[in-house]
């Protein structure tokens, strides 16, 4: 690279120089000079020969010289900056010279400084990332665009007993179905996925996610069988109690209604109050059980093809009564257009019921407005809104919770369980949906169920 720089300005100047001489030689000797005689002539000549090669040398020396000083400034900037695409970020570059060339040679030692200052810093942060991935209780790998796993912490190895996973296929260590699913959904999709897998008896609830500006793939395998197994005995203590009470309550109720028939006023009316409670407690056990029913991860929706207008309509008419009775108007706006939807129905008339029920409960005086429509083309929404009490912002955000209630007077004496919204959104969640909520108090409540949109009836209703 130096011989080429230097050889390339020595010839340059070489060239300019012989080009002057040749120029100045043209205009001193005449084409045809006049006839010279005698030594004085042949001395005049040889030295004229002697003064035009002196200057030849001397314009051939300056040339190298100039050539030289110019190529070794750039000959130092040049194997500086090899040193520093080589990873030596501590070279620096001296010139004695103050021109352009030392300009630059200072700004490169300025760039070489912000970069070795950034490359420490960026290797400090590595390597914390790196111990923090090394020691992290959850396994880690990641995949890159064809399936060959790149990195992994420690974890990775104890939980899928492999030796060397690096440059094997995800699918030669990783062998279960939902694993690979959850890999191609990931490099299809833009934010995070997640699945859960089981692995030498262990579940796993794994998230998954694609690098930024990369095709590669990180998965994080968190350990949930403790949870899991936490949730199945709570799952059966629950279905074993609600079961245990079922019959006793169903005697007692059986019993109470047989008693009000024979009692006198008095005593009719602490019957009736132990009827009430009886029914109360009924409610609370088969919610319970229905609940428990929905949480159950094997739980699987019994899909159809389904009228949804008609299906809000008929449970609807099932509350008309009770809404007349108290002077509340419960007004349809149905899409009926909308083709069948692949729901389980009878799930779908528990949501119904369960945000019709507490429409009621908490409307006073007004009306009660249920709408069914297709939103911007892929949702299919169910809004239930009503002019009742309203709900303040710090309860919206728990009113799902199991026995939470907003007015625990008001749920205690209309028969409230405190579980039917919770049922409402797990079977929701369950049909790939979610529940949004619209109040504040004293303005009435907007609750909308928004479901997959399927423009046309699925072959395949189960699922």
């Amino acid at each position: 690279m130096k011989k080429s720089i230097f050889l390339k300005l020595f010839l340059g100047y070489l060239t300019v120089s012989a080009v002057v001489l040749l120029l100045a030689y043209v205009m001193l000797f005449p084409a045809h000079p006049k006839p010279m005689y005698g030594v004085q002539t042949v001395d005049a000549g040889v030295r004229w020969l002697q003064s035009l090669a002196l200057v030849g040398l001397t314009v051939v020396g300056f040339a190298y010289f100039l050539a030289r000083s110019f190529s070794r400034p750039v000959h130092d900037l040049t194997e500086a900056a090899d040193k520093v695409a080589a990873g030596n970020f501590n070279v620096r570059v001296s010139l004695r010279n103050k021109d352009e060339l030392r300009n630059l040679a200072d700004s490169f030692n300025r760039m070489t400084e912000e970069i070795r200052r950034l490359f420490c810093e960026l290797t400090r942060e590595q390597e914390k990332l790196n111990s923090i991935i090394a020691t992290m209780p959850d396994a880690f790998v990641t995949v890159n665009g064809r399936g060959i796993i790149t990195e992994h912490n420690r974890r990775f190895v104890e939980v899928f007993k492999v030796d060397r996973p690096v440059g094997k296929h995800y699918w030669e260590v990783v062998r279960r179905p939902a694993f690979s699913e959850l890999a191609s959904r990931t490099a299809a999709a833009t934010g995070s996925q997640a699945a859960e897998i089981e692995e030498n008896g262990r579940s796993y609830h794994v998230t998954a996610s694609r690098m930024t500006g990369h095709d590669d793939l990180m998965f994080f395998f968190h350990d949930v069988t403790e949870l899991r197994n936490i949730e199945n005995v709570k799952r059966d203590l629950i279905q074993n109690v609600s079961h245990e009470l079922r019959t006793p309550l169903t005697a007692i109720k059986g019993f109470i209604e047989t008693l009000e028939e024979d009692l006198p006023e008095t005593h009719r009316r602490h019957v009736e109050i132990i009827h009430r409670n009886t029914d109360r407690l009924i409610a609370i056990v088969e919610d319970l059980l229905v609940l428990s029913r929905l949480e159950d991860r094997d739980m699987r929706l019994d899909r159809e093809p389904t009228d949804v207008a008609q299906l809000v309509a008929r449970v609807a008419s099932i509350f008309e009564h009770r809404a007349h009775a108290r002077g509340i108007a419960l007004q349809l706006q149905l899409q009926h257009e909308i083709p069948p939807q692949p729901v389980d129905p009878f799930r779908m008339e528990q949501v119904i019921i369960n945000l019709l029920d507490n429409a009621l409960k908490y409307t006073e005086q007004g009306s009660i407005t249920v709408k069914v429509r297709v939103a911007d083309d892929h949702l299919l929404c169910i809004d239930v809104i009503d002019t009742g009490i309203g709900i303040s912002r710090e309860n919206i955000g728990r009113i799902f919770e199991r026995f939470y209630v907003v007015d625990k007077s008001r749920s205690r004496r209309l028969g409230g369980t405190g579980l039917g919204l919770s049922i409402v959104k797990h079977i929701v969640v369950l049909h790939g949906g979610t529940v949004e909520v619209e109040s504040s108090p004293g303005s009435g409540s907007r609750f909308s169920v928004m479901l997959p949109y399927v423009p046309y009836t699925p072959t395949t209703p189960h699922s």
